[in-house]
């Protein structure tokens, strides 16, 4: 399996899911960012440990709408790409796949067929 460190558009990205209301703002997002990348790396160099390691890089939270499909396909991207070297163990992954499962039935609910459905 290859691996590879995200971008700053795909952390930009699922950052903000970390956090609800009041707490979002710039510096807290930005700081937990920086620690999403720093468990991706960490999990890329798990992954590669004959070659030379990949760095972290420094991450500023730029707040941009985005639509929930890109930011669940953005956390995808993320969970695999960090999940080597015993990071899927960590924490913040745990948390990443509650927020994926939460994410994914908020778009399953809003999909016309899904509407369309009786429920009982």
């Amino acid at each position: 399996m290859s691996s590879f460190v995200v971008s700053p558009e795909v952390i930009n990205n699922i950052a903000p899911l970390f956090y609800e209301g009041e707490y979002r703002r710039t510096e807290h997002v930005t700081r937990f960012g920086q620690q999403l990348i720093d468990l991706n790396v960490q999990s890329v160099n798990a992954n590669y440990p004959d070659h030379p390691p990949e760095e972290s890089y420094s991450f500023r939270y730029n707040a941009t709408p985005v639509k929930d499909m890109q930011r669940l396909r953005h956390l995808e991207c993320w969970m695999y790409q960090s999940d080597n070297g015993g990071c899927h163990l960590h924490d913040l992954y745990k948390q990443a796949t509650q927020i994926a499962d939460r994410l994914r039935c908020q778009i399953l609910r809003t999909l016309p067929e899904y509407q369309a459905t009786s429920y009982a």
